[in-house]
């Protein structure tokens, strides 16, 4: 047997996926209801969140509040073909450099380059 059960005891705090008279089909996963077990791996996901932005070295970068946990509005906006004008939209907001990811910035500044990307500097561009 899976670890999903079908179970025909009635347990109130299950989801029911079927009733006829006299019998209440439910379902559990490794004796948890779904229910109960989604919210936990809500919360767990959730906590995970909150964890990431307190650890983040960009975490005082502004931005617009989803780009701190998120980067699905990046792509609703990607897709939507409106990105170049979001970017700057966000830049006279927040400044020359704007948090558009979790782990992402864009900058306005073009005398940021030649520091960000010498290979010599002490620029750090990857963390583990």
């Amino acid at each position: 047997m899976g670890p999903f059960f079908f179970s025909s005891l009635h347990s109130p705090n299950c989801p029911k996926l079927l009733t006829l008279p006299g019998i209440t089909i439910t379902m559990t996963f490794f004796g948890l209801p779904i229910t109960v077990l989604f919210i936990f791996i809500l919360a767990l996901f959730i906590f995970h969140q909150i964890i990431s932005y307190l650890n983040s070295p960009l975490r005082r970068i502004p931005g617009p509040f989803l780009a701190k946990f998120t980067n699905f509005w990046r792509l609703l906006d990607t897709w939507g073909g409106r990105l170049e004008l979001t970017h700057q939209l966000l830049h006279e907001k927040y400044g020359s450099a704007v948090r558009i990811g979790p782990n992402m910035i864009s900058l306005r500044d073009p005398g940021l380059i030649r520091t960000i990307y010498d290979s010599r500097g002490t620029f750090l561009k990857v963390s583990d």
